[in-house]
């Protein structure tokens, strides 16, 4: 009897062992599985990118390590813009990715800060479109790396010595559920000796348009002073679009004109930089001057975009 139940015993605790060790072994596997991950986070936007040369691409990259060999530029032997709707790609230059001082959480998570630059590789002379782009890294060992990273629209500036866009503000604004560029303030400048009648206003961003019912000249002091749209124009509606498809504002010889002008947005997405062409009428023809893109929020941590993407890799 003492013998059967040694026995019994002797199997149990055998059992008991290999299901400590089955145990063990699973959350050492678990364990290093997690280590072996690179988990990255992206908030795609849509970015605006005017130039007189060459277009300079700046983004930011989160990673849940603060080193990392898939953000080390060394590791890096392509780095390639694909347009995931028409399949074109672009290989892109002078690719630099560097760690800079942001932390941010997300979902209980610590994810580290990542500046990415890079140049076009072709001087873009016409209106190009990229509606949903996706960073490509192919790297030395052979490992491909891909990451949704938003919209761009580039295109080339168009200089005018006489009538120039001096001054771009973005004022700020709640839309839905999120904080994006809810309106601009231009200043410009006619150094010209004529009469000029601005007309029309297009933002190069397929996804915004301007809302030229509350299109309005305002004060220099107020458009070079803090304002909150809301000040301005209560219960305005991003939304809607505008019953008219221009504005008339007249531009004396050697004088400015401050405007404020409001935004539609077309699509839900995060405006991180914003540039527009301009068109008036000077002695019964058309000319148009393209301004610089600009970012218009003045810290990183500002922006809460509406979509977060989190990438695993094993």
């Amino acid at each position: 009897m003492k013998k059967w139940f040694s026995k019994k015993i002797g199997r149990y605790l055998v059992y008991a062992l290999l299901g400590i060790l089955l145990i063990t072994l699973f959350i050492i596997s678990d364990a290093y599985n997690r280590k072996q991950q690179f988990v990255f986070l992206t908030f795609p936007k849509n970015y605006s990118i005017t130039s007189q040369s060459t277009s300079n691409i700046n983004l930011m990259l989160y990673a849940r390590e603060k080193r990392t060999m898939y953000f080390d530029s060394s590791c890096i032997s392509r780095t390639t813009l694909v347009d995931n709707i028409t399949k074109d790609f672009y290989q892109l230059q002078d690719v630099e990715i560097t760690r800079n001082e942001e932390i941010i959480n997300h979902q209980d998570q610590r994810y580290y800060g990542y500046d990415f630059k890079a140049v076009f590789p072709f001087k873009v002379e016409e209106l190009l479109l990229i509606e949903d782009a996706y960073l490509e890294f192919t790297y030395h060992n052979g490992e491909v790396l891909t990451m949704r990273v938003g919209s761009f629209a580039f295109d080339e500036i168009k200089i005018n010595e006489e009538v120039r866009v001096t001054y771009l503000k973005g004022i700020p604004a709640t839309i839905g559920n999120y904080v994006s560029l809810g309106s601009i303030i231009i200043e410009i400048t006619n150094d010209s000796d004529q009469v000029i009648n601005l007309n029309n206003l297009q933002f190069i961003s397929p996804f915004i348009k301007p809302n030229y019912d509350y299109v309005m000249e305002i004060p220099k002091d107020i458009a070079r002073g803090e304002i909150h749209l809301e000040d301005v124009l209560s219960d305005y509606d991003f939304k809607k679009t505008s019953f008219k498809s221009h504005f008339d504002i007249i531009v004396e010889a050697g004088s400015t004109k401050h405007l404020l002008i409001p935004l539609v947005y077309l699509k839900n997405t995060f405006i991180n930089q914003v540039a527009f062409k301009l068109n008036y009428y000077v002695n019964d023809g058309v000319s148009t001057i393209t301004s610089p893109s600009f970012c218009y929020f003045k810290t990183k941590r500002e922006i809460t975009p509406p979509e977060q993407l989190i990438y695993v890799r094993n």
